[in-house]
């Protein structure tokens, strides 16, 4: 049941529930209709369909965003193929729109290449970066992997398979079922991407359930579990963001346009895993591309880079942000894979593992869009 607690009122979060009717596709924005001056975007939606969370943007803010989307796919398409080029994304700008920060394409390119990429196109900036450095599985220990209040069917807290210590996920529902969701790289090994059937455990060695659906190079596997999987006390809100100490019940999932209105509007996100506990920070860019050197993660695009500290034991582990949904009161972002070495802030006091200031994620919409995968109670 959802806490009768203080939140933000739907009105400063210019969020319209149950809004129904009149729903259409622009580009890769869901969109409803709205006024001359504003565009109506569909940031979170329930499972059935029945409620659908929508926030008011500029229409200015709007077209331009629709161009940078455009712009990116026609890079990716023209430089996928160039040795040179070992990534792309879209990141927020300091340059504002009606409130709502813009974005722009950015690629990563060999520092010596001779290649003449752009420094705009059709008025969007591309901002051309070094190539990232070693990408970090974060199945290992970290600080919060004894604590003795753990228990592996609750989302955000302890599991380990063969790839190590990670962090139980969401609580989602496929094909009628529900089923614990997470980083398909805890049950493997960086060189094995084959979870299917593939034990975890819990702290204490107890046998959790068996990997029965994955997809390696998007890093993440659905668990049956022995028991029923909870549906309350899987965030510490008292960590998390929320003030009465209680805990958050878990509404939907974030649109890709949801997403990128975070990003665009510097709300913060959340994660929770086994490594750093909770944290939070802000999404920097969308459509990321990372991959762990035997390729069996390669996620080649739409991937979420936030600013949470992240540290080994937290793969698989659940970002969120809060819902405008009337049915919970967070939504899922993503599910969290790892992190760039160059990305490395120090080392935590407990394990001495590194702490990361960003980390790289698999965003629920692209889980729930592809493979019908649902984020709902």
């Amino acid at each position: 049941m959802k806490n009768n607690k203080e939140r933000p009122s739907a009105t400063r979060r210019t969020a319209l529930r149950s809004i129904s009717g009149g729903f259409l596709t622009l580009g890769i924005f869901s969109t409803v209709e709205a006024g001359d001056d504003r565009v109506e975007i569909i940031t979170e939606e329930s499972a059935d369909g029945d409620q659908k969370a929508t926030k008011l943007v500029p229409k200015e803010w709007y077209h331009y965003e629709q161009k940078v989307d455009r712009v990116y796919s026609a890079l990716k398409d023209k430089y996928k193929d160039k040795k040179d080029i070992t990534g792309f994304g879209i990141e927020k700008t300091d340059k504002k729109i009606g409130g709502l920060h813009t974005n722009r394409v950015k690629i990563h390119i060999k520092d010596n290449s001779e290649l003449n990429v752009p420094e705009s196109i059709d008025g969007v900036p591309i901002k051309k970066k070094s190539p990232r450095g070693e990408f970090v599985l974060d199945a290992d220990y970290g600080c919060y992997n004894n604590d003795p209040i753990i228990s592996v069917l609750n989302p955000g807290e302890l599991i380990r398979g063969a790839g190590g210590p990670g962090t139980a996920g969401w609580r989602v529902k496929w094909n009628g079922n529900y089923y614990c969701l997470t980083a398909n790289h805890v049950y493997n090994s960086n060189y094995n991407c084959d979870s299917s059937g593939k034990p975890i455990y819990d702290i204490d060695n107890n046998k959790v359930g068996n990997s029965i659906r994955y997809r390696g190079k998007w890093d993440w596997a659905l668990t049956e579990t022995v028991d029923d999987i909870t549906t309350q006390k899987y965030i510490d809100e008292a960590n998390g963001g929320f003030s009465d100490g209680g805990y958050a019940e878990q509404s939907s999932s974030f649109t890709r346009s949801g997403i990128k209105n975070l990003m665009d509007s510097d709300e913060t996100v959340w994660q929770t895993g086994t490594g750093t506990g909770s944290t939070k920070g802000q999404i920097l860019s969308i459509e990321e591309e990372f991959a762990n050197d035997a390729k069996c993660v390669n996620v080649f695009g739409n991937g979420v880079l936030t600013t949470c500290n992240v540290a080994g034991g937290d793969s698989g582990g659940p970002i969120y942000a809060e819902s405008s949904l009337d049915n919970g009161d967070v939504s899922a972002v993503s599910i969290y894979c790892g992190h760039d070495r160059d990305d490395e802030i120090g080392k935590q006091n407990c394990q001495g593992s590194e702490i990361a200031g960003e980390g790289y994620s698999t965003p629920a919409w692209k889980m729930r869009d592809s493979y019908d995968i649902i984020f709902y109670e």
